[in-house]
């Protein structure tokens, strides 16, 4: 019997229209194999495959859950359609939902899987089953994750076209999604040595600003930055090398007179102000060529080249003249003084250590007069020895506790009433008698044992007052 026009258009227009959708499928993936082929960031891979996927199978929602690294658990990576901004970023376990059943066998979720499955595995999915595509995305060297379709606009489940076109899809972006997963950790890894090199960088200018406070420290005084006892030796030394048969290189060697006194009632951060605001006005007085350094304490040492002995003198009484004025301490304006010894190369030494030693003699001998300047003479060496001999022995004496405290009471005027104590200190030495307390109290100013010293006074001060009470 033959067959009705009516019904053989049916099935042709049925067939151009199979065709046509057909068509339109085998278009799109191209273009999409072409555009996520040419695409190496992730994200942007990513969301090309689910807004194209979503149009293949004409679902609600498109998502990819893609395994972390170690495949204990997935995270949505991508999403298009209904409610995917809520999803997308939602890590879940392996073990969890439809994703860990394509991920353990390796293949599609559909509605067809249900007439596969067991009784049991049946009622148990088939709640899912219509609502629900996921075709696993299977890389060159492993299982990637998945693309999923949510629910199918219009209503009714997703057929086996949806299947087929999907996995096709699937099988095409697997590979441009592992790409750019690979591209992400190449980035990764630039960035990450990025940030090693930069890190790195920083280490190292931090080692090269630590060796240069090193080498500074090593050279300069921390508290005024001026050159220290190892680098004036070395100053000292090329001058003397540079020095003609007929040049003279001066030494000056500055101790600030009662320096202790301002220490001790205003503190040592204002006698730290007060070595500052010295080493400013000696350093606005010297030469370019010249060379001011600090040795310690309140010393100071300037290295005059080519300079005699009425310049250097001359010099040494404009170091004097520049403390008259006033430095403004904690509120108080406080004058000092300063006594110098000068040393002239080659007329008083041939050697850093012997200029200096005579520097300091004759700086000794003008500390006897305070802010006094002298040149050094032959017939100083007798105190240089004298005041070695004495430090060496006050030493000895503070160990040993060789001082005694004698107490003068103290009375009231008008009554005469006994209101306290005066110690004084007495240094009995063994082989010189009793030394007077004026010199060996400056002798302990001058080399910083004082601090020990006044330690001791207080502590036997203490005692005695102690005892007397009981």
């Amino acid at each position: 019997m033959a067959e009705e026009p009516t019904s053989r258009e049916s099935r042709i227009a049925a067939l151009e229209a199979e065709l046509e959708r057909r068509e339109h499928d085998i278009a799109m993936l191209k273009e999409t194999a072409l555009a996520v082929g040419s695409e190496l960031d992730l994200d942007t891979v990513l969301q090309l495959v689910v807004d194209r996927a979503r149009e293949l199978i004409d679902a609600e929602t498109v998502l990819i859950p893609l395994l972390n690294p170690d495949c204990d658990e997935y995270t949505y990576r991508a999403g298009s359609g209904a409610n995917a901004e809520e999803i997308v970023g939602q890590s879940l376990p392996l073990d969890f939902g439809v994703c860990g059943w394509v991920w353990k066998h390796k293949r599609p979720w559909w509605r067809g899987v249900l007439e596969e499955l067991s009784p049991q595995e049946k009622t148990r999915w088939e709640k899912e089953a219509g609502t629900l595509i996921l075709v696993p995305l299977i890389g060159r060297e492993h299982f990637l994750g998945g693309i999923a379709g949510l629910n199918k606009r219009g209503g009714g489940d997703f057929t086996q076209r949806d299947l087929d076109v999907l996995t096709l899809f699937a099988g095409q972006v697997a590979i441009a999604i592992e790409n750019a997963m690979a591209m992400q950790k190449v980035r990764e890894a630039q960035q990450a040595a990025e940030e090693y090199q930069g890190r790195l960088q920083m280490l190292n200018n931090r080692l090269a600003m630590a060796n240069q406070e090193l080498e500074f420290l090593s050279l300069y005084d921390p508290l005024t930055r001026l050159p220290n006892r190892s680098l004036l030796r070395d100053r000292l030394q090329g001058q003397m090398a540079m020095a003609g048969p007929s040049e003279a290189v001066a030494v000056l060697l500055i101790d600030l007179d009662h320096f202790q006194d301002v220490n001790d009632s205003l503190g040592h951060d204002e006698g730290d102000q007060l070595i500052k605001a010295v080493a400013a006005r000696f350093a606005g007085l010297t030469r370019p060529i010249d060379t001011l350094g600090r040795i310690g304490g309140d010393e100071f040492l300037c290295i005059l080249p080519n300079t005699g002995t009425e310049a250097a003198i001359r010099m040494a009484h404009k170091l004097q003249q520049s403390l008259k004025q006033p430095v403004t301490l904690g509120g108080q304006d406080v004058t000092t003084t300063a006594s110098v010894g000068i040393a002239i190369y080659p007329d008083h030494g041939d050697s850093v250590t012997a200029l200096l030693k005579h520097a300091d003699a004759a700086m000794y001998v003008a500390k006897q007069n305070r802010n006094d300047v002298r040149l050094y003479d032959t017939s100083y060496d007798t105190f240089a020895t004298g005041r070695l001999a004495l430090l060496s022995d006050l030493q000895a004496a503070l160990q040993h506790q060789e001082f005694q405290l004698y107490y003068q009471p103290k009375l009231a005027p008008a009554s005469g009433t006994l209101v306290g104590f005066e110690a004084l200190a007495r240094w009995p030495h063994k082989a010189r008698g009793f030394v007077p307390s004026e010199m060996f109290i400056t002798a302990m100013e001058q080399t910083g044992l004082i601090y020990d010293f006044s330690l001791w006074v207080i502590e036997t001060a203490a005692r005695r007052c102690s005892l007397w009470r009981r």
